[in-house]
């Protein structure tokens, strides 16, 4: 939403589905971030989106904000804790008002580790060892890059970057958000499953066509985990730019640090219906029930070119370090971004990147249960479609305060709120599927120059939504076309599919300056009869 005269004005709503209830604000960018908080600290945007669970009503997000926490006295105060995940077991309000916030907001994991007392062994980085091999303390998160995931048991997993002796690493941690009595909600102790000292396991391939980069490789990236039943999934590789070794792993969220890796599938397993081809990427947007998985993967040596253009809206630090404008013109900016004399198709200015992409890929499902893997959905190499959407995300490296001129001076000094673990603004590429069940998923591609949302039943695939459909497909009340569509890893529930879709009314004259005042917009439910 938008304030009179003023900026975009956004927050984490829920809604309970079936119930005639309002919507709940669970936190906006001017209501106040959960204890530990003796700052009255505000939030300030929330860069990812919230995650549900399952069955319960449990929610859990990131926010960004101000630092949250001061201690020492007033010569040497030292305030910390810009960012944090958040949840709420019971996203209510108090008072059954729908209309207002939620007063039930609570801190997961917040940047405080670093704080003496209690909040260092609540929120520190844990399953640490320094070179003396003793237990390491102290150490505190950076960023937890994408959104945290929240199960119906009450356990919440992320991914998270530190700082480890002056070296970047990153791994996957898990907390109990329920352990307590009488019904109070307390945070169980903070568990590591695996991190960039965790060697990887054996592939489970019986052809060996690949080596790891080192012997003994270790996981050098992790992705965002999904969580479910009490387990966690999620994708590790020595190497994210150039994988050799990795894959989609599960692990049991049981109360310990680095519990026994189960592979899932890695780039030793063979791609179900092509002859001697194994996987060549895997990627790292996971839809898990705590019984099967559906990913997406490529193979082969087939590619292709493609441009993306350096963004025009969101976060104006980010689109200008794409650029190298503003704060970090001439030279600052992203060192990918190439500057081209000529206009880009698509694209606003003349500044882009280039990547190279598979030709051959889909969409694959995991049973765990049965231990079988089958095909979704494909695109080969005669198709000009794709499953791969792009996003430039990431943190700008920070500025300091004003100069005389006003101008920001760039500051390459590691603080509180930048540190070499958090990851700069890249073009991070997804292929988003949803799973409500084995044989029951929904999953989104470009498919003849539409991007639709597509149902495969475990059988065949049909088109829900496209791209160009009349808006009143969706909505009685809406108007014009269907710009674009939405959908995350944990919209299918049951037999309830969720989808954002943006309309708009066609452009008759591209002379004319297009007026958003016939745009329409919303979040919409669709149920599908059950799959057995």
């Amino acid at each position: 939403s938008h304030r009179r005269g003023g900026s975009p004005s956004t927050g984490i709503f829920g809604r309970l589905y079936g119930v005639d209830k309002g919507i709940v604000r669970q936190a906006g960018r001017r209501t106040t971030v959960a204890q530990p908080n003796n700052l009255n600290t505000k939030f300030v945007e929330f860069p990812s989106f919230p995650r549900s669970s399952p069955g319960a009503y449990n929610v859990a997000f990131r926010g960004n904000h101000g630092p949250v926490w001061k201690y020492g006295d007033e010569e040497n105060e030292t305030r910390v804790g810009n960012t944090g995940l958040y949840f709420n077991l019971d996203p209510r309000d108090d008072d059954g008002n729908t209309t207002d916030t939620s007063e039930n907001l609570q801190t997961a994991i917040a940047k405080l580790g670093s704080v003496p007392g209690e909040f260092s062994d609540l929120y520190q980085v844990p399953g640490l060892v320094g070179d003396d091999g003793m237990k390491l303390t102290g150490v505190i998160f950076d960023v937890f890059p994408g959104a945290p995931a929240i199960d119906d048991e009450g356990f919440i997993g992320t991914k998270g970057n530190y700082n480890k002796l002056g070296i970047p690493q990153t791994g996957v941690f898990y907390r109990n958000l329920t352990e307590g009595t009488s019904g109070v909600v307390e945070l169980g102790t903070l568990h590591v499953i695996a991190n960039s000292e965790t060697t990887i396991p054996e592939p489970i391939g019986l052809t060996q066509t690949k080596v790891c980069s080192t012997p003994n490789s270790t996981f050098g990236s992790t992705a965002p985990p999904s969580v479910a039943k009490g387990r966690m999934v999620f994708l590790g590789l020595d190497n994210e730019d150039a994988p050799m070794c990795g894959g989609i792993y599960e692990a049991p969220m049981n109360s310990t640090n680095f519990p026994d890796l189960t592979p899932l599938v890695d780039l030793e397993t063979a791609v179900p219906g092509e002859s001697n081809e194994l996987f060549a990427q895997l990627g790292e947007v996971l839809s898990y029930d705590g019984y099967a998985v559906v990913f997406w993967g490529s193979w082969g040596n087939g590619t292709k070119d493609i441009k993306l253009c350096c963004p025009s809206s969101g976060n104006r630090d980010r689109r200008d370090f794409c650029t190298s404008e503003g704060v970090y013109s001439p030279d600052l900016g992203d060192q990918n971004t190439i500057f081209s004399n000529d206009t880009i198709e698509g694209c606003n200015s003349s500044k882009y990147q280039e990547r190279t992409v598979p030709e051959n890929q889909g969409f694959f499902v995991y049973d765990t249960v049965h231990e079988s893997l089958k095909t979704v959905a494909k695109l080969t190499a005669d198709d000009e479609n794709d499953m791969v959407f792009w996003t430039y995300s990431g943190k700008p490296p920070s500025t300091g305060s004003s100069n005389s001129t006003g101008r920001h001076i760039l500051t390459r000094q590691l603080k509180d709120d930048n540190s070499d673990a958090a990851e700069k603004p890249s073009w991070r590429s997804s292929a988003t599927a949803a799973l409500s069940q084995y044989n029951n998923i929904v999953y989104k591609q470009l498919f003849n120059g539409s991007v639709g949302l597509w149902h495969w039943n475990g059988y065949v695939s049909d088109i829900i939504v496209e791209t160009g459909q009349n808006c009143t497909d969706l909505d009685d009340a809406g108007t014009g076309k269907v710009e674009s569509l939405a959908m995350e890893r944990d919209g299918f529930r049951g037999a309830t599919l969720a989808i954002a879709a943006a309309c708009a009314e066609e452009v008759v004259d591209d002379a004319e300056e297009h007026s958003d005042d016939g745009d329409w917009g919303g979040i919409y439910l669709k149920t599908f009869c059950p799959v057995v």
